[in-house]
């Protein structure tokens, strides 16, 4: 084989790994030298719910303690669930809420909502004979901003934001905490009362509107957290739950399709002058 037949060869097999090589990283190299536009990367269905560079976790376990959640529970993507945590049905933790089940166990009931930036923990022990986890009963609205420890929480209360809870706090049901006031370790929040300050004191006692109205309004914060739930599904679906009509442009007409919301604004309307916390 003579050099000339050699060098020739090479170059042909040069050329045809420099042809697969272009093909192969999807260029198309005209006369004029310009590349031709690569093609669009197809992205993943989950694309819009996760963050590829995070190492944040949702549902942390520790030890052998595993947080329990519901189906229909929302738990927002930057909230932060830790050890042992009972989530029950229909249940919103807000964004960047954090719940440490590490020391004891943190158990939240139907149809309650925490809100943004609370943080709720416990300790090891009280020392007094009660169980120093957090128990959070039914349909109770915890607002942003708070901090809850060791403490137990009844049906249908209303906390407003900034408000801190001390271990060993019980609030029993029905109670509103005004915002930014702070319930002592170990005090006894009595039902159906409005308490304030820091520490708190005893404000006024609601009537019977005034406790259906809170019991009324944590529904307003379950229809919404069904909103972002299937938002961040993997077919985003929130779209079909508030779909923009005529009637938006009519307030009555908006409060006569949403029988939660109206009810809550008739008592406010006729009952909540008096009520200012």
């Amino acid at each position: 084989v003579s050099t000339q037949s050699t060098w020739d060869y090479k170059m042909k097999i040069s050329r045809m790994i420099l042809k697969n090589f272009l093909n192969w990283s999807q260029l198309n190299i005209s006369r004029a030298g310009k590349p031709a536009t690569p093609p669009k990367v197809r992205q993943p269905i989950e694309a819009n719910m996760i963050e590829r560079y995070s190492k944040h976790r949702t549902l942390v376990p520790l030890y052998d303690l595993r947080p329990r959640v519901n189906r229909d529970s929302f738990i927002a993507p930057s909230a932060t669930i830790i050890g042992e945590v009972l989530l029950d049905v229909q249940v919103a933790i807000w964004y960047n809420t954090v719940i440490r089940g590490d020391m004891n166990s943190v158990s939240i009931r139907e149809g309650t909502s925490v809100g943004d930036n609370t943080v709720i923990h416990t300790i090891a022990s009280l020392g007094i004979g009660v169980p120093a986890s957090v128990e959070i009963g039914e349909h109770t609205i915890i607002g942003s901003n708070c901090s809850l420890c060791s403490c137990n929480i009844g049906d249908s209360c209303y906390i407003s934001s900034g408000s801190t809870i001390l271990e060993g706090a019980r609030l029993e049901k029905g109670c509103v905490i005004g915002p930014n006031s702070v319930v002592p370790p170990g005090r006894l929040i009595p039902a159906s009362q409005v308490w304030a300050g820091n520490p708190v004191e005893y404000v006024r006692t609601l009537n019977y509107a005034e406790e259906f109205a809170n019991y009324m309004f944590s529904f307003s914060h379950i229809h919404l957290s069904l909103s972002h739930l299937n938002q961040f599904k993997h077919s985003p679906n929130a779209y079909i739950w508030r779909a923009s009509t005529k009637d938006d442009l009519n307030p009555a007409m908006e409060a006569e399709t949403n029988v939660e919301r109206s009810a809550f604004k008739l008592l406010k309307k006729d009952f909540y002058p008096q009520f200012c916390i």
